[in-house]
Parts: structure tokens; sequence; C-alpha cells
């Protein structure tokens, strides 16, 4: 009989994380985002959806700090192509 001696798994947790990029609430896989979780950047603009390895990965709305939302999949930090954007317009 063999014994196979694996490492310990990771484990999902949530948390919340300040750093020079903003205050990320959610949770985490191996310490970088991963799962669902909302990132509010020191400039203003925030991010609630989901992470995948760090990045935004799937469903997810980008509120940005001029009031332009962008939302749908996000794959490797970047909205896909499949995505919608709506500026709003302030002070019409």
């Amino acid at each position: 009989m063999d014994l196979t001696i694996n490492e310990p798994a990771k484990v999902q947790t949530y948390g919340k994380v300040v750093n020079t990029d903003g205050v990320y609430e959610g949770e985490f896989k191996d310490d970088r985002r991963h799962g669902k979780g909302t990132m509010t950047y020191v400039n203003g603009s925030k991010y609630e959806g989901s992470w995948q390895a760090g990045k935004k990965y799937g469903q997810g709305t980008l509120m940005e700090a001029d009031g332009t939302i962008r939302r749908g999949f996000w794959r490797k930090g970047r909205l896909d192509g499949s995505g919608s954007v709506c500026a709003h317009l302030i002070g019409l």
C-alpha cells in the first residue's frame, strides 16, 4: 500500500484588505481575491462582482468616479466584448 502525502488544501476565506489601491472586502483563495467581492479604489471607483486569481473575472459592475458604469462579463481584469457601458450625465 502506497501512502501519498499531499500539501494542505488552501481554504477559501472572507476578509477585508486595505492597501495603496483601496479597500477590498470579499472572498479570498490562495491569498488572492477570488469569488464574490467589492473593491473600492482610492480614486473613488468601485467594482462589485466576481474575482478569479486576483483579477476581475465573471459577472460584475464597475462604477467609475466620473459616473460611468461598466457592467457585464469580465475576463482577466478587463470587460469582455459582451458588456455594456452607461454614461452618467452630470448637470443636465
